[in-house]
């Protein structure tokens, strides 16, 4: 809810220009996954996963899955600097 009252989306413009992946979760109450598909959607290129299962500590919950997200995420920033 309050989410709809916080409009940052302007100050997003320069993670176009990074390798950039969004990490939600499907049961996340208070960060709702939406809000995670509209980053996305101002964010041209960002990756956008959704975890099953996980509420608003995925990071503790879902470690595994975060930490895939975060390293393809590292891996693909490294290649395309050229550096492996």
């Amino acid at each position: 809810p309050i989410f709809a009252l916080h409009d940052k989306y302007d100050s997003l413009e320069p993670l176009q220009k990074v390798e950039c992946v969004v990490i939600g979760g499907d049961a996340d109450h208070l960060t709702p996954f939406e809000h995670a598909e509209e980053i996305v959607r101002h964010v041209p290129g960002a990756e956008l996963v959704e975890v099953r299962n996980c509420g608003h500590l995925g990071l503790i919950e879902h470690h595994r899955e975060f930490t895939a997200a975060l390293l393809g995420m590292i891996e693909r920033a490294e290649l395309s600097l050229g550096q492996t």
